[in-house]
C-alpha cells in the first residue's frame, strides 16, 4: 500500500480489502469467543453431572435454574432446552 501511495496510484481497492479483513476477523474472534462461552458451560455442566447421583429423586430446584432454560411438552416426548445451547428429546412413557 505504502508503495501505491508513493507511486500515486489508486490504493482504494487494497484499502478496501484490508477494511474487509478487519471486519472478517473481528467477526471471526467474536465467534471464538462465543464458542469458548458454550464449550466452558458445557464443560461446567458435564462436571456438575459427573458429581452428581445418576438418579434424580427428587426435584432439584438449584441445578433447574442453572441449567435448564426451557422445557416443552408435546404429546408423545418432552424437550428439554438447556441454557449451553443442547437440546434434549425424552420420550414420554405411555400412561394410558
Amino acid at each position: 500500500m505504502l508503495e501505491l501511495a508513493q507511486a500515486r496510484k489508486d490504493y482504494s481497492k487494497l484499502a478496501e480489502e484490508i477494511e474487509k479483513l478487519k471486519a472478517d476477523k473481528k467477526e471471526l474472534m467474536v465467534d471464538k469467543a462465543m464458542n469458548e462461552g458454550v464449550k466452558r458451560k458445557v464443560a461446567e455442566m458435564e462436571k456438575f453431572l459427573r458429581e452428581v447421583p445418576t438418579e434424580v429423586t427428587e426435584f432439584d430446584d438449584i441445578m433447574v435454574r442453572r441449567y435448564i432454560k426451557e422445557i416443552k411438552i408435546y404429546d408423545d416426548r418432552f424437550q428439554i432446552i438447556l441454557k449451553a445451547g443442547i437440546d434434549i428429546d425424552v420420550p414420554r412413557k405411555n400412561t394410558k
